[in-house]
């Protein structure tokens, strides 16, 4: 199973990469910086390991041009996947048509730069789980592989993102990553149990309690 730091909250350049190797001495296999982080942390970063850039976080509102535009410069600034939130707005009101052709754009981008890409849905953001599911599901469609049913702004309830997850990524054949607020070991278990793909975490002294106890 993926466990992955996300380094969002620091600002300060340096507690960003104190942070970062903390995590990859705790045997994370994935790191997600905001694009203002990612020229200088792409130079820190081993071979082998994932390097995210959350695109239009954390509601997902902006154009489709300037998501592309965001996902382009995370890429040529040393990405190796990107962290799309998807459009919300367009996902719960039904615009189906636009929400995919967003969604293709940027996919298309990934794909032609050899990175990959990963959808967040916000469960708190839609009008039911149901929509959850379906956002994925027009994913997959377009071959979106992996996504997130959090973008892990809330302090949500980790068993009940992880139900969640555990649903769709068996229904929609996704890959999903729980990014609800994990703090215990006995969690990271339920999430190897409910063979989710990962487990994200944002807070730097969590995951070393956590990766401790297992």
């Amino acid at each position: 199973m993926l466990i992955e730091y996300a380094c969002y909250d620091e600002l300060i350049y340096e507690q960003v990469r104190d942070n970062i190797f903390q995590a990859l001495d705790c045997g994370v296999g994935s790191i997600s910086v905001p694009a203002i982080h990612m020229n200088k942390i792409y130079s820190i970063i081993p071979e082998g390991i994932v390097l995210s850039c959350p695109i239009d976080y954390p509601d997902g509102r902006s154009t489709s041009k300037l998501r592309q535009h965001a996902a382009l410069n995370a890429i040529r600034n040393g990405a190796t996947t990107i962290d799309l939130v998807a459009n919300h707005v367009l996902l719960v009101n039904n615009k189906q048509d636009q929400y995919l052709h967003d969604l293709r754009s940027i996919f298309n981008i990934t794909n032609k730069n050899k990175t990959s890409l990963r959808l967040m849905i916000d469960e708190r953001k839609t009008k039911h789980k149901k929509q959850v599911a379906f956002g994925m599901q027009m994913a997959k469609s377009i071959g979106i592989e992996y996504g997130y049913c959090s973008t892990g702004t809330f302090s949500e309830d980790i068993v009940d993102n992880i139900i969640l997850c555990e649903k769709i990524q068996r229904t929609v054949g996704i890959n999903l990553i729980t990014n609800a607020t994990i703090n215990n070991p006995t969690q990271i278990e339920l999430a190897k149990k409910a063979n989710l793909f990962g487990i994200r975490f944002h807070h730097i002294n969590i995951l070393k309690a956590c990766m401790s106890g297992v």
